[in-house]
């Protein structure tokens, strides 16, 4: 059981970072917190008659400031990344502690403000600290252990579903990439095209010589750009960093995080299919005419 929960901690954690799932989750959080004071009046709410609600919905609107601010430390300030697949279930929970505690923090200043009578202590801090863990860690640890779970379960499943010999060979063609600022270009052969990563303003282009050994190029061109000409010869878009030839899957297995795709004569490269992309990425498969 032990050894079941550790491995649990460990896996990758299915989060998400954009400005419209930060904006949503904060506003949750501050509902959450709501919905509990109103509902239970603890913490000496009860006292206060018909202002119990009031200062639920004072302590709700704070807690969804103080859980955007930190969100928007994370990820722009920290530069925190959190989808990929190091960022596992526990550095998950860590985080949500910090967002308590300054949740804790944020919520104590706003009950020195409200009353006056209140004096600022270690004590009293440390009840509201402790009052608010009681009240977070568990929904905490329920919700992200299901979230993580079924996001397990459903791409594990989607991955035994779908299988490589659901695409194409890659007919033989050559496209002629521009290189940016310049007159050249840099002349491909889809057919042995691996995969196409992002790293910055360069794209490292994974591909087959004739002996079919992997090699590797650097293009200086953005992802997008290149997109746009290789994805009129079948290559798609399956995270935001990386573009794939189809017709050089080999196999393809499931984490909470996506689907994660193995390649043909390059074992060690496995390429991430994030959740985004899942639909384009299915769409394109049951297009894909069927190898003889």
């Amino acid at each position: 059981m032990f050894k079941q929960f550790i491995k649990l901690l460990n896996e990758p954690y299915p989060d998400r970072e954009d400005f419209r799932s930060i904006l949503l989750g904060s506003i949750f959080s501050g509902f959450l917190v709501f919905s509990i004071l109103s509902l239970f009046l603890p913490f000496g709410l009860s006292t206060v008659g018909n202002n119990a609600y009031m200062y639920s919905f004072y302590f709700g609107i704070v807690t969804i400031v103080t859980a955007f601010c930190y969100e928007l430390l994370l990820k722009y300030v920290l530069r925190l990344r959190r989808n990929n697949q190091s960022w596992t279930l526990w550095k998950w929970i860590v985080t949500v502690l910090v967002l308590l505690l300054l949740i804790a923090i944020a919520n104590y200043s706003l009950i020195i403000f409200l009353f006056d009578h209140i004096q600022i202590t270690l004590a009293g801090f440390g009840k509201m600290l402790s009052s608010t863990l009681i009240v977070g860690i568990f929904p905490i640890c329920i919700f992200g252990s299901m979230n993580l779970i079924n996001n397990l379960k459903r791409y594990q499943k989607l991955a035994i579903e779908v299988r490589a010999s659901d695409f194409g060979s890659s007919e033989v063609s050559r496209v002629k990439l521009p290189i940016k600022n310049s007159q050249k270009v840099y002349e491909l052969n889809v057919s042995k095209l691996l995969f196409v990563e992002a790293m910055q303003n360069y794209v490292m282009i994974h591909f087959l010589d004739s002996d079919l050994i992997p090699k590797k190029h650097l293009h200086r061109n953005t992802l997008s750009s290149v997109e746009i000409i290789l994805s009129q010869k079948g290559i798609v878009r399956t995270h935001r960093s990386y573009l794939i030839n189809p017709a050089m899957i080999e196999d393809i297995t499931g984490n909470a995080q996506g689907l994660k795709l193995s390649l043909k004569h390059n074992p060690e490269s496995i390429i991430p299919v994030s959740r985004k992309y899942i639909k384009v990425f299915n769409s394109i498969r049951k297009k894909q005419p069927k190898s003889e």
